[in-house]
């Protein structure tokens, strides 16, 4: 919560829920975080869902390509920071892929 406040997103309210088959239809995408979590929305994918599972990483404007650690398991208050920062990047780098597609189909 520090970490958001401090970049001005401290009004921020979260659901934690686990993936289920049913998001796979309802959904387009479904992120990873790691090669962990890819691993299990593959085991759990049903055949001939629509949803592609994309590893958030793939997306990141400095092109690192980095797997995003949860800061939750962390010492260190800096790897939220760090995160967020990575988040971030992958947040916009998604939505230009998005729109990049949309812009083409048009």
């Amino acid at each position: 919560m520090k970490t958001l406040k401090k970049n001005n997103l401290a009004n921020y309210r979260h659901t934690v829920r686990q993936v289920t088959r049913e998001d796979f239809n309802d959904f387009e995408y479904i992120v990873g975080m790691d090669h962990e979590n890819i691993s299990d929305l593959n085991d759990i994918k049903p055949k001939n869902s629509k949803a592609k599972i994309i590893m958030f990483g793939d997306y990141d404007t400095q092109r690192s390509k980095d797997i995003i650690e949860d800061p939750y398991y962390s010492d260190d208050i800096g790897a939220f920071e760090e995160a967020y920062i990575k988040i971030k990047r992958c947040c916009e780098g998604f939505y230009e892929s998005l729109t990049n597609t949309t812009d083409q189909n048009t």
